[in-house]
């Protein structure tokens, strides 16, 4: 598991970009099926899927000074095939 670099406080809203993918500060890749937009902090979200196949709608997502992302909390987890 890789180490944290960063904290909250280094973080800046962002809305992932459908279709490419983004190493989280764990260093597992996840691919963005599809970002939305926000105005407000938990507007920021997006649906990944890890390379496991584990599909996810990750809420107030951001990204850190040298690319890694994070998010506040997921919902809606469930295994989907490809």
């Amino acid at each position: 598991m890789a180490s944290r670099k960063y904290t909250w406080r280094d973080a800046i809203p962002f809305t992932p970009e459908t279709g490419k993918r983004y190493r989280n500060q764990n260093g597992v890749e996840y691919e963005c099926r599809a970002g939305k937009e926000g105005k407000l902090w938990d507007d920021y979200s997006a649906w990944f899927v890890s390379p496991k196949g584990w599909a996810f709608k990750a809420v107030s997502c951001v990204i850190f000074p040298d690319g890694t992302i994070e998010w506040a909390h997921s919902l809606y987890g469930h295994f989907i095939n490809g």
